[in-house]
């Protein structure tokens, strides 16, 4: 028998083959390399997305105080305007010069007052109008408007001409007003925000102090008040924006829309929104644990923060569209996972072929042992590992190298033995043949009756011994096949002609159609050898009457043969073993039919020596067909 060396074959993409050991070794390569990859790349878009939060929620409060601080700063510069102290001779603007007309304490009359009002509007462009009111009466006794042409708006002199003086009940009376009052005290008065045409305005009152009266104490002899109009504060809104489409809003104290960086028509309450809910009633909302997600006013999902202006009852509130504060994260996250996907891939792949590394050999070494286990002594394995699975072949290659000897001495021993026992039981049943046939003088009824299973017996030890000669030629390398084109007609008829006898025995007819038959490459002899083989088997193997049917096809460059029978058949199991040396189909119907269980195994040597093949195809109780191959003749 010939050594073959098994070389390791690719079998990297058997991703399906059935491998449990190689299924594991994957699944556990993958639990340690994919499942933290994901569970890296889960923590890794939680991180991003937690770290993106926090970083919106910084950007959205640092613009929301830089706003806050920036409206202060306006708001206290316009008081800053109306603190007023003066140097006075007298504790009041005016002077009673009767029961009802006063004049101007100033030394300039009315110069003084319009200078005093002109410098308040000149100094700040928000001031759209101021007034001056008595500290006792509560008369305003000067006004000076934008929409005027800079003169006092005072009345005439009214008064009698040597009074020179002007009727006290012509000027305004505010002493019941909200401003009067708060001002008087020494407080400054800031009014909730009122709209007009020109935009959302603003009333502040304050004390104008004296410090000339009194010994130079400063005490209050006026009170001074405007109206400011609030389009500054929306210019420094205006310039805000977040991203592409975020922006920043000012709300009074009812919710109603002061100011906002995004273009809007017409004044809105925002006070069901939930962040300026909130910051009107003067908790900030800033910070990733304070931000607020819901869909603001053009129904988009923002992330939203406010702070409160609490001197003032405003708040300021950013709103960012969900989907443009998260398009770079977006970005971002795809990008992680498409790298994700990558690697997993990656390691996928690694790990499919460091598997299959891993289990060639062992897959290799399964191939040798089916094969030793077949009798294929001759394997030779190339392991070449540098571990312990190449010792393990080497060790493998050492067992395979000890059992082809041992089959070697065997098949020898056989061959010897089956040699040496031919010549005896041949002479012994010649001898029994020539007793039967009276050489040795007529035998009695008895003796008969001995020699019978003595014959029978010898013929079976015949059979064995020449059969067992024929393995071991086969074996040993010695079975001679003389390949030549042959009519497989002629061999089969005679073949049919032989056993008829025994088909008659048994009612069984043969029938062969051989109109499909041509010639091929084969040892005449040996191929009648295997269809004495194969239509004996038929004829023993079907209990009572049948038939057999033998027919040729030609397949390719080879034509095959069927013999079919309608004996008992057999199972799938028994099938897959037919062909093994000293098999026989387990069958109770089958014990007392004689065999050795060598000559299915000798037939397809024979065949496969003539580069042909044999099979089966059989159904419990249906039958049996057996089929073989050879070469077309050209």
């Amino acid at each position: 028998m010939n050594e073959e060396t098994i070389q390791p074959k690719n079998h990297f993409f058997r991703v399906f083959a059935r491998s449990p050991l190689r299924n594991r070794l994957l699944a556990m390569v993958l639990s340690v390399s994919v499942l933290p990859l994901i569970i890296f790349g889960v923590l890794a878009l939680y991180s991003i997305n937690a770290s993106h939060s926090y970083d919106i929620a910084s950007i959205e409060e640092s613009v929301l105080l830089q706003k806050k601080d920036e409206i202060l700063r306006v708001v206290d510069d316009i008081k800053g305007v109306f603190t007023i102290d003066l140097n006075l001779r007298t504790r009041s603007f005016i002077m009673p010069e009767s029961a009802d007309c006063v004049s101007y304490s100033l030394q300039n009359g009315k110069e003084d007052l319009d200078g005093i009002l002109f410098g308040i509007l000149q100094y700040h462009a928000s001031i759209e109008e101021v007034s001056l009111i008595d500290r006792d009466t509560g008369r305003e006794i000067a006004l000076m408007s934008r929409t005027q042409t800079g003169d006092l708006s005072i009345l005439l002199p009214d008064c009698p001409d040597e009074k020179r003086g002007y009727r006290l009940s012509n000027f305004k009376d505010l002493s019941g007003l909200e401003k009067f009052k708060k001002a008087r005290t020494g407080t400054v008065y800031l009014s909730d925000v009122y709209f007009t045409e020109s935009g959302p305005m603003m009333t502040i009152a304050a004390p104008v102090f004296g410090k000339a009266y009194d010994g130079g104490r400063a005490v209050i002899v006026a009170v001074i008040s405007g109206e400011i109009n609030l389009s500054l504060l929306g210019r420094i809104i205006s310039e805000t924006h977040l991203g592409n489409t975020g922006f920043v809003y000012l709300v009074g104290h009812d919710g109603r829309l002061l100011a906002s960086s995004e273009k809007r028509d017409g004044y809105y309450n925002l006070l069901a929104s939930p962040v300026v809910y909130d910051v009107l009633r003067g908790n900030d909302r800033i910070g990733s644990g304070g931000m607020g997600y819901y869909d603001g006013t053009f129904k988009k999902e923002v992330l939203a923060s406010g702070v409160s202006i609490p001197n003032l009852g405003w708040g300021v509130v950013a709103e960012w569209p969900r989907d443009d504060a998260n398009s770079i994260v977006n970005i971002i996250q795809n990008q992680n996972i498409l790298f994700s996907l990558v690697l997993v891939f990656v390691v996928i792949v690694m790990s499919l072929f460091l598997a299959d590394r891993i289990i060639a050999p062992i897959r290799k070494l399964q191939e040798g042992t089916k094969r030793v286990a077949k009798g294929d002594f001759g394997v030779n394995l190339n392991l070449k590992t540098g571990d312990e699975i190449e010792d393990l072949g080497a060790a493998f290659n050492e067992m395979t190298k000890g059992l082809k000897e041992y089959q070697q001495l065997k098949d020898e021993f056989v061959f010897i033995a089956a040699h040496e026992l031919r010549a005896p039981v041949t002479a012994i049943k010649g001898y029994l043949s020539m007793i039967e046939e009276g050489d040795a003088g007529e035998l009695s009824p008895k003796m008969k009756e001995y020699l019978t299973p003595v014959s029978q017996s010898n013929k079976r030890l015949v059979n064995l011994v020449n059969d067992l000669l024929e393995v071991a030629r086969q074996e040993a390398g010695r079975m001679t096949i003389d390949v030549a084109k042959i009519e497989p007609a002629s061999a089969i008829e005679s073949t049919i002609e032989e056993l008829k006898p025994l088909a008659m025995e048994k009612n069984i007819a043969i029938t062969y159609d051989k109109s499909s038959a041509r010639a091929v490459l084969a040892d005449e002899a040996r191929m009648k050898e295997v269809m004495v083989n194969l239509l004996s088997n038929a004829i023993k193997y079907t209990v009572g009457s049948g038939t057999v049917l033998i027919w040729h096809e030609t397949s390719g460059e080879t034509l095959i043969t069927h013999i079919k029978d309608t004996g008992i058949g057999m199972s799938k199991e028994s099938q897959e073993k037919l062909f093994e040396k000293f098999y026989r189909v387990p069958d109770e119907r089958t014990k007392k039919i004689t065999g050795t269980g060598l000559g299915l195994f000798i037939i397809k040597q024979i065949i496969e020596k003539m580069n042909g093949r044999v099979w089966v195809a059989s159904e419990v109780d249906k039958g049996s067909t057996f089929s073989f191959s050879l070469p077309l003749a050209k």
